[in-house]
């Protein structure tokens, strides 16, 4: 089974992504209380995720701080799926390397649809 890291600071955003997505895939919740345990985290995952589903406000660090780990760190090509309501923050993420966007709020079917194209032919 493909595997999903999830980057979200909302339980209930994670409970639907475990209840929706994890019929089809393994959810993987990334620690999101300093970046270095999402970094050591990334680290031991890496090589098993198809996806990376990731808020663009997390708390301690933001959706930037993960696409920059991702892209630049560990230069991962791993996809990067941005889920969050200020397009601006999106659009930074955007251009540090993820791959797509979808704006809360978000159908569930539309979120995915995004996962299942991102992760096609893995």
């Amino acid at each position: 089974m493909k595997a999903i890291m999830v980057v979200d600071d909302q339980k209930m955003v994670i409970d639907l992504y475990r209840s929706f997505l994890g019929i089809s895939y393994e959810i993987l919740v990334a620690p999101i209380d300093s970046l270095e345990k999402f970094k050591e985290f990334f680290r031991a995952n890496e090589s098993q995720l198809a996806c990376v589903v990731c808020d663009g406000m997390i708390g301690v660090f933001d959706g930037d701080d993960v696409v920059k780990v991702i892209r630049q760190e560990f230069q991962n090509k791993v996809p990067v799926l941005v889920v969050c309501s200020p397009s601006e923050i999106a659009e930074n993420m955007m251009n540090l390397g993820a791959n797509e966007f979808l704006p809360k709020p978000f159908n569930l079917f539309e979120l995915k649809q995004a996962v299942d194209d991102l992760t096609a032919g893995q």
